[in-house]
């Protein structure tokens, strides 16, 4: 698996942990399942999923990264904040444009960009992995 593909699965991962405020429900199963006879296979067993996931969040999406293909939705059109997107973006431009122990010299701006809690000065040297967990 590639870093971008690990990359994407935790954005999602973020995405629907900030929409729902919790990423698990406490030991309640998923979906209810039940063994069906699938009679293509003669008699093995398949699973049917025959309810809906239990998600607590206001919006969320399962894909399929191989094909792309949406395999649940909830509320997929609706307009919501974007959250941490901009960070995820951000990790993902560095990570495909430099190493993770790769030197980054910080620079003016970067140091005096409002918002920042890492104490970054100008000229200091820093590894980008130390600046993707700022």
């Amino acid at each position: 698996m590639k870093k971008t593909d690990i990359l994407y699965l935790l954005a999602i991962m973020l995405l629907i942990y900030c929409f729902s405020g919790t990423l698990f429900q406490p030991a309640s199963p998923v979906l209810d399942m039940e063994p069906l006879e699938n009679p293509a296979n003669q008699g093995e067993n398949v699973t049917q999923a025959v309810a809906e996931p239990n998600i607590n969040a206001r919006a969320a999406v399962v894909m399929d990264f191989e094909t792309g293909t949406v395999l649940y939705e909830k509320n997929p059109y609706t307009k919501r904040p974007m959250a941490s997107t901009t960070k995820i973006m951000t990790a993902i431009i560095a990570l495909e444009h430099a190493s993770l122990e790769e030197n980054v010299v910080i620079s003016k701006q970067a140091a005096y960009m409002g918002g920042s809690t890492m104490g970054l000065k100008e000229g200091s040297t820093v590894k980008m992995k130390e600046l993707l967990y700022g």
